[in-house]
């Protein structure tokens, strides 16, 4: 399935590209806040991270759109659902690189792929895990009507809390 696009006033929600690598490089080498996604990340484990992404959409027909800005058709970072082999179900994910946090873009962009997650779906709850010491990720759980649902262990180390969001009647 090829990617969707969504517009928001200000966002333009779109398919991976090769040439999203090097912000993507960029975001896994030095960004401290990568670790609440996976990082930090070397390039080739990050180009492979992206090709999985990609493929998430042909596997799967859904995954994570890269949000970017629609102005200067900037990267921003990205947000969608994400399965891994043996989970039965998606989970959300989302990152803003540095320069686009506290601007209120995650929520922008995070109401519609809910939507639209929600649609392709057809489940009535999606959930993500969220780091306990990422209170931002907390912020935008809470905004996009997330509720905090326990805890969970993830690669037999990490505890993270589980956020669950429900399906909105339309």
């Amino acid at each position: 399935m090829q990617t969707p696009i969504i517009e928001t006033d200000r966002l333009v929600l779109r398919g991976w590209q090769e040439s999203d690598l090097a912000e993507l490089v960029a975001f896994y080498a030095d960004d401290p806040a990568s670790v609440f996604v996976g990082g930090p990340r070397q390039q080739y484990d990050t180009a492979m991270w992206l090709m999985a992404r990609m493929g998430q959409w042909v596997l799967r027909g859904y995954g994570a759109f890269v949000i970017t800005d629609r102005q200067h058709n900037k990267f921003l970072g990205w947000c969608g659902g994400s399965q891994k082999p043996g989970m039965s179900e998606p989970d959300l994910q989302w990152a803003l690189v540095k320069s686009a946090r506290g601007q209120g873009y995650m929520a922008e962009a995070g109401r519609p792929i809910l939507q639209f997650l929600f649609k392709e779906t057809g489940l009535e709850v999606l959930q993500t895990t969220i780091h306990p010491d990422n209170l931002s990720s907390q912020a935008t759980a809470r905004r996009l009507g997330g509720s905090r649902n326990g805890m969970t262990v993830v690669e037999d180390v990490h505890m993270l809390d589980v956020w669950q969001f429900q399906r909105c009647p339309i």
